[in-house]
């Protein structure tokens, strides 16, 4: 159930109680020595413990976000770090069975290709355990002048807990970002140059 306190009122709440049963003042409510004032003391101090209860389960589930939250969170933090060709921080967020691919794709990041921006795009569920979050990356190669856009696609799975890349592909923009073969124009001449057999007239 979705707690509807804020988490300042409960902690006030609590703070309240525990000064109401500060040893002092449970001291002097058992000066009569009867058992109504000893059943108050108790009775505060499981109240005190059922609200630091409720508190500190507030907080945790603050600070741990699931499903769609998490994975855009994992994205976040895996973009960031290929961007800045931090790899093998990168690839402790892909699958075991496809980080082979994953260098081999990104073995120029850092490099000669170097990554101007990446921006998440898009994100969308595929299944309880999987989500596909589109990724639109400014790119170039330190041996050109031009600027170069690709979007990518990744495929992440809740892996018992730890979102984990599954694939990554190229869906649109230029090609090279993930090692893609590109062949290089060349500069054709403007006119070819034909031979033609001379012919002599009267001559066979």
């Amino acid at each position: 159930m979705e707690n509807r306190f804020p988490q300042g009122n409960l902690r006030e709440v609590a703070e309240n109680l525990a000064f109401f049963s500060a040893p002092g003042l449970v001291q002097g409510m058992r000066t009569t020595r009867s058992k109504s004032a000893a059943t108050t003391a108790t009775t505060v101090t499981v109240v005190i413990a059922a609200f630091a209860a409720l508190v500190a389960g507030s907080g945790c589930a603050s600070l741990n976000p699931t499903g769609g939250a998490a994975a855009q969170l994992a994205a976040g933090d895996f973009n960031n770090n290929t961007r800045f060709g931090r790899m093998e921080l990168a690839s402790e967020q892909v699958m075991p069975e496809n980080q082979k691919a994953f260098f081999e794709q990104h073995k120029g990041w850092g490099g000669r290709v170097r990554i101007a921006d990446a921006e998440m795009i898009g994100m969308k569920a595929k299944k309880d355990d999987d989500y596909e979050i589109s990724v639109r990356v400014s790119w170039f190669r330190i041996d050109e002048e031009e600027l170069h856009l690709t979007t990518l696609k990744q495929l992440w799975h809740d892996n018992k807990g730890m979102w984990k890349v599954m694939k990554e592909e190229r869906t649109d923009g230029d090609l090279g970002l993930l090692g893609e073969r590109v062949e290089q124009p060349t500069d054709a001449p403007l006119h070819e140059n034909v031979h033609y057999a001379t012919v002599r007239i009267g001559q066979r």
